[in-house]
């Protein structure tokens, strides 16, 4: 006669085979001949679980429960399922009643400070990892999440101390030394970012976050040709990566590649066609190779996506006024003045247009407001004295 036990051990060789239906066949069977059996239910608990029917899998580990209370590892499975399907509070009850069974668990006090962490609870948070820490120093991840908490509460030195105590554990972690990298850099310590980026990318040469981390900090402290480099791999990496491209692009506009930098800043309208900043970078680029044509092409795209865009209506109105088509340049600079109407430079360049063309009233009033905005321009004060005669 077929036992309890036999139909367990032969659940528990379709669990290891994933034969999950046929598992639970078995483990029900088993239930019917031993209803009291605790393993049996908590079997079918994992079972539910991993099948995604948690109503089912909740009232298995309860059923377990009400037999034996002290069952501690069902206390812990029924906390893992309230924190994936968002029953936070659940969660936190479950993980308490497993550490009043054993409070001496790092692992459980990890997962409790992980349920108040998602519940906006750091207080807490903070202290159930430290908690952990205490069982276990050499818990990485822990020391990971407090870091994770300073970081996020402005406490810049104690979570860099975190994520070191993280990475002496766990030295080969790239991602650690990404973020390591982020905190250094909104301290200031670039030096000390670009020793973590680079420490990064030695464990994963192409990862493309690390390289454009590391590039995009290059590219602050002005190593261009560097910078360029690492933006080139990651392009390797990801050759769909626009903000790469557009890194680039700007670098070699930086460096006179004005050519390379129009090859970039275009690669980037392939994947996003709408781009005005893109189109905007381009009037730029094309201005200074003096394709007035392209250059205006580029700036109408850019206006029509971006009319209020401050920078743009600039360039456009020193594009007209360079190329003396003073009509036109009057009627962008006062759109510049309309969006910032501390514009000293829109106010002197009218100025400029109006006394060409002989409205010294006008240049007169123009300037003056200039200078109002801007009292150092020594060169405009005489030109006011120079008018007023």
């Amino acid at each position: 006669m077929e036992s309890a036990q036999d139909h367990i051990n032969l659940g528990i060789a379709f669990t290891l085979s994933r034969r999950y239906q046929d598992a639970i066949r078995e483990f029900e069977k088993a239930l019917k001949l031993s209803p009291e059996n605790a393993e049996i239910h908590f079997q079918l608990g994992g079972l539910y679980s991993n099948l995604g029917k948690y109503d089912q899998a909740i009232s298995e580990y309860n059923q377990l429960l009400a037999v034996n209370p002290t069952h501690m590892n069902a206390h812990c499975k029924l906390g893992l399922i309230f924190t994936n399907t968002g029953r936070l509070d659940e969660a936190v009850a479950e993980y308490k009643k497993a550490l009043e069974i054993n409070s001496g668990d790092s692992g459980l006090h990890n997962n409790l400070g992980d349920v108040f962490y998602k519940q906006g609870k750091m207080e807490q948070a903070q202290e159930e990892y430290q908690a952990a820490l205490k069982i276990n120093p050499n818990l990485s991840e822990a020391h990971f999440k407090l870091g994770f908490i300073f970081e996020s509460l402005g406490q810049y030195p104690q979570a860099i101390s975190e994520y070191e105590a993280a990475l002496k554990i766990n030295p080969r972690h790239a991602g650690i030394y990404n973020i390591l990298a982020g905190v250094h850099m909104k301290l200031g310590k670039l030096s000390e970012a670009e020793a973590a980026y680079r420490h990064a990318l030695d464990l994963h040469s192409d990862d493309p976050v690390g390289l454009m981390n590391l590039g995009t900090l290059l590219l602050r402290v002005n190593k261009l040709e560097e910078a360029a480099e690492f933006f080139q791999r990651a392009l390797k990496a990801n050759p769909v990566n626009a903000e790469a491209h557009t890194m680039l692009g700007q670098i070699y506009a930086q460096l006179g590649k004005r050519d390379e930098a129009v090859a970039e800043f275009k690669k980037v309208l392939e994947f996003n066609p709408g781009d005005a900043h893109m189109h905007k970078l381009l009037a730029f680029i094309y201005e200074q190779k003096n394709l007035n044509e392209d250059a205006m092409k580029e700036y109408e795209q850019a206006l029509q996506l971006l009319p209020n865009d401050l920078s743009l209506r600039l360039g456009l109105a020193n594009f007209f006024y360079r190329n003396g088509d003073f009509a036109k340049a009057i009627l962008e600079f006062k759109e510049v003045v309309k969006l910032d109407e501390h514009h000293a430079e829109a106010y002197l360049k009218i100025g400029n247009i109006y006394y060409k063309q002989m409205q010294n009233q006008k240049a007169l009033a123009a300037w003056e407001r200039s200078l109002e905005l801007d009292p150092s321009n020594e060169i405009l004060r005489n030109n006011i004295k120079f008018i007023k005669g």
